[in-house]
Order: structure tokens, then C-alpha cells, then sequence
């Protein structure tokens, strides 16, 4: 199936490792022309080369860059800008915040997942937004946590954070949808990354049982029995990216192996 993705200009935050890299795969693999961004030079480095092998046509760009910084943040977006013309669709995607409960964590901790998370993704869209606008046509997509529709235990932060930016996205996408923006959620469950073995190791710090233990858990609460592959939910990614997503906006997505329970 042709997507439609081929000359599109694509800028994918936090895309070097994991489920941010998976996507900027999937969209090279599209034809499209991808930027990412990463706070380590070698990860840069590594991904734009793997990036490089997946097609030899088409436009790649990296970045070093800590997006929770607003002049970093808005220096990826220039130079994407710069090198592309424009920017078609923006990936918001991030570090997970800290673990906590949350009645331990304080109102600080609170505020610091806010501004880490959440206010840059919204800064982030607002610099990308006017363009798309004026274009008749865009993708805004934000990775978030099956943690909106099902609180994660001792992932209080995340659950916060991600909740809101969900929010902002919902409200957004009533008030862009007639200039030709699609706005949507995509909430990832347990995929085999790194962040997905973090997580693991705090809950098996936190409830005093093994990392082993731990995994069982994780694994008895997904119906379809496996962690997921990366590479399936940056497929699910550019799909919302694509053209075949024309009618699709608003919209809060698992990708979670039918691990939330109750309807969404």
C-alpha cells in the first residue's frame, strides 16, 4: 500500500532509539524525508546511518538537541525548516518523567514532568503549526502511555503529564481540522525497548519482588502474550502520518497488545 508519504518532510523528536527511531523508519521507508533529534551525538550518528541503509533517495537530517530546551528545541525546528522547506509532520515523542506514587511525589516533581513533557511538545507544535496551516495540510502525532486510559502503578508523572498533553491534542484537533491538520494520540504499551526494561526494574525495585518476577506480570496482562515489536507500532505511526489517515483526526490510539482494559 502506497501511504502517500514520498517527498513528505517529517521531524521525529527524541528519534534515535526506540519507538521514536522505529517511526522514523517506518516513514524513511515510506519515502519520506526525516529529521530527527537526540541529546547524544553517537545515537544521532548511528541512527542517521542505519536511516541511510533503508533507502538511498530522500533527505535525512540529524540533530543533537535536548528538546526540553526551548532554544535547542526551536533551533531543530529552524534547521528541519531550512532543509526541508517545511515541515509536514511533527512526531512528538519523550523520555518518560521519573517513577513515584502519587502521593509521595511532591507538587515541584509535578511541575518538572510538566515542563520536561508537556510544555515542549505544546511549544513544539506551536512553531509547526502557522506552516501546516498555510499549507492545507498536516500530521501532528504525540506518543504518549497506555497510562492515560489505565493508570500505570508507581508511573504517577507520566500518567499526569501525558493525560493533559492528550487534552491539549483533543482540543487542538476541533480547531485545525478545517485547515487540513489531523492531530491524533498514539498510547504505546509494553514494546521491547529500553524505557519498557526501566520501567520493569522500578516496579521490581518498588514491590520487592525480582526483575524475572516482574516480567511474568508484565506478560500475563497482555492478551496477545508478547511485548511488542517496535517496528509495529512505527507502521501504526506512519500510517496516521499518511495520506490513507485522511479521516482520521482527534482520535487516542492503544497500540498495547489489548492490554488496557474497558473501553477507550
Amino acid at each position: 500500500m502506497d501511504l502517500g508519504l514520498t517527498a513528505k518532510n517529517c521531524l521525529v523528536v527524541a528519534g534515535s532509539k526506540g519507538l521514536g527511531f522505529a517511526t522514523a523508519k517506518a516513514l524513511v521507508s515510506e519515502g519520506a524525508n526525516v529529521a530527527i533529534c537526540s541529546r547524544t551525538e553517537a545515537n544521532v550518528q548511528q541512527a542517521i546511518a542505519e536511516l541511510k541503509q533503508l533507502r538511498g533517495e530522500g533527505s535525512l537530517l540529524g540533530s543533537v538537541a535536548d528538546a526540553t530546551n526551548p532554544a535547542e528545541l526551536a533551533f531543530v525546528i529552524t534547521q528541519a525548516e531550512k532543509h526541508f522547506g517545511s515541515i509536514d509532520v511533527l512526531v512528538w515523542n519523550s523520555g518518560g518523567p521519573k517513577g513515584g506514587t502519587a502521593a509521595e511525589l511532591s507538587a515541584d516533581e509535578f511541575e518538572e514532568a510538566f515542563e520536561a513533557g508537556t510544555s515542549p511538545a505544546i511549544a513544539a507544535t506551536q512553531l509547526v503549526l502557522p506552516q501546516m496551516r498555510q499549507n492545507k495540510w498536516g500530521r501532528l502525532l504525540y506518543i504518549t502511555t497506555s497510562g492515560v486510559a489505565q493508570p500505570i502503578p508507581g508511573l504517577a508523572l507520566s500518567n499526569t503529564s501525558r493525560s493533559a498533553l492528550t487534552s491539549y491534542a483533543k482540543t487542538l484537533a476541533a480547531e485545525v481540522a478545517a485547515d487540513g491538520v489531523l492531530v491524533n494520540t498514539i498510547m504505546p504499551g509494553r514494546f521491547a525497548t529500553d524505557r519498557h526494561h526501566e520501567v520493569i526494574r522500578i516496579q521490581a525495585e518498588k514491590s520487592g519482588t525480582t526483575i524475572e518476577e516482574q516480567e511474568q506480570i508484565a506478560l500475563a496482562r497482555i492478551p496477545i502474550g508478547r511485548y511488542g515489536d517496535p517496528d509495529e507500532f512505527g507502521a501504526f505511526v506512519a500510517f496516521l502520518a499518511s495520506e490513507k489517515a485522511a479521516y482520521m483526526t482527534g482520535g487516542n490510539y492503544a497500540v498495547d497488545g489489548g492490554a488496557i482494559v474497558g473501553m477507550r
